[in-house]
């Protein structure tokens, strides 16, 4: 396996899906946002496994196993180890219409804001862990 070119796919994948969660915010998509700030969380998290593991990432999306099977969950903060957890809701719960609207319902706007912050502060934390 060329480790190198799978990991610049999945860095490339990763970035690509963090500015399509940054359109979608400007468009006031925020669950859509969110769904993509989870994707890039998810494919630097693959990115990282790949380094760290000279391994093919499993097909799986739970991104704090996939931050355990990388090798870089022990060194995350609590409040990155809470995001992984806040951005797995919004891969799942932002599915179905019942939770759809309780989520728009209790979820400020300026909160999505964060979670794209926060995102971009994760992913180029795990980015610098690759270099």
């Amino acid at each position: 396996m060329d480790t190198d070119k799978h990991v610049k796919y999945w860095i490339d994948e990763s970035m690509e899906s963090l500015d399509t969660a940054k359109v979608l915010l400007d468009a006031t998509k925020k669950l859509e946002s969110a769904f993509f700030c989870n994707l890039a969380c998810e494919k630097m998290l693959k990115a990282a496994l790949v380094k760290r593991t000279n391994q093919i990432p499993p097909k799986i999306h739970p991104l704090q196993q996939l931050a355990k099977s990388a090798t870089i969950y022990d060194d995350m903060s609590d409040s990155q180890k809470d995001l992984l957890n806040l951005l797995d809701a919004f891969q799942i719960e932002g599915r179905y219409p019942q939770d759809r609207k309780r989520i728009y319902q209790t979820t400020p706007v300026a909160e999505f804001r964060q979670i794209l912050v926060s995102t971009e502060e994760i992913i180029a934390w795990i980015h610098e862990k690759l270099i």
